[in-house]
């Protein structure tokens, strides 16, 4: 509930948040930097992997034998060194 314009003599700029909209906002933020952090975690033991191992073959293959129309897609590889750079 905001405070009245003639108790305090102006209009806040922002309105008072309620804690758990807080709380929400904060958990949100840290939920998404933990996956990254996890997921590059993740990537640093495929990449250790001997070349055999079918996690290897998957990350470092291409299964495609025409490239698609349009875009390229995102790559797991592409998104895991963004975050990796972003982390920095």
């Amino acid at each position: 509930m905001g405070v009245p314009t003639s108790e305090v003599g102006y209009t806040p700029a922002m309105p008072r948040r309620e804690d758990h909209e807080v709380h929400k906002d904060m958990w949100w933020h840290w939920t998404k930097k933990n996956i990254k952090i996890r997921i590059l975690g993740l990537a640093g033991h495929i990449i250790r992997l001997e070349e055999e191992r079918i996690p290897k073959k998957v990350l470092n293959g291409n299964f495609y034998t025409t490239s698609p129309v349009g875009r390229p897609r995102t790559r797991w590889a592409d998104v895991i060194q963004r975050d990796a750079f972003q982390q920095q």
